[in-house]
């Protein structure tokens, strides 16, 4: 059982903010397909690193890694995590190629409240973060193994300064205190183009259906 939302964010504009209707508790089901757009224009994310960082209304915050599609779309699943709180939940995604940094328009996930007392507790996440480390791990250990081999271990060392270059620009030695401020940071900055929840209805955030 899987619900995709489709959306398409530009990331070289501030466009009328979209919003996505999820509830609490909701694990595994539900998803948001982004086509980038630059300037209204489709473009891939094929050979991007693609995270989805979020805030939710308790201030806690989300730095989850996404999966590129085969039409360079992305795919981010809307997780426990992410859906453990009721309220609004700011959303963008941000494309991570070696030291360049490009994140889109923001878009809102409203998050119904659920009856079930036992929803899980809302926490911060970081799964690109986890990722990123199991494939650092990954390759330090094919790193000594090459060592142990032929005593040449540069392939290794290459391919793991890579995966630490591309994974985020925080990428192995910054603290949790640090990536926690890195993934909070532009989604907790004001904006000329804030939203005003008190003028702006739900109904007016709501996308149009493609």
């Amino acid at each position: 059982m899987k619900y995709t939302r489709v959306l398409k964010l530009d990331f070289n504009a501030a466009e009328k903010p979209y919003c996505i209707y999820a509830k609490q508790g909701d694990c595994a089901s539900r998803f948001v397909q982004i086509i980038p757009l630059m300037d209204g224009e489709e473009f891939s994310a094929e050979d991007l690193t693609a995270v989805l960082r979020c805030e939710k209304p308790d201030g806690t915050v989300v730095f989850n890694s996404t999966e590129i599609l085969d039409d360079g779309s992305i795919e981010a699943e809307l997780t426990s995590g992410i859906l453990a709180c009721a309220g609004i939940t700011q959303a963008e995604i941000t494309l991570y190629d070696g030291d360049t940094v490009l994140s889109s328009c923001r878009f809102f996930i409203n998050v119904n409240p659920s009856m079930d007392d036992t929803a899980v507790e809302s926490s911060d996440e970081f799964t690109q973060l986890q990722k990123m480390m199991e494939e650092y791990s990954e390759l330090i250990s094919g790193i000594e193994e090459d060592g142990d081999d032929d005593g040449d271990d540069g392939d290794s060392l290459t391919a793991a300064q890579e995966v630490t270059a591309t994974a985020s620009p925080a990428a192995t030695e910054e603290t949790v205190e640090e990536v926690v401020a890195t993934a909070s940071q532009n989604v907790t900055e004001e904006t000329a183009e804030e939203v005003e929840y008190e003028e702006v209805g739900y109904e007016d955030l709501e996308s149009e259906e493609d």
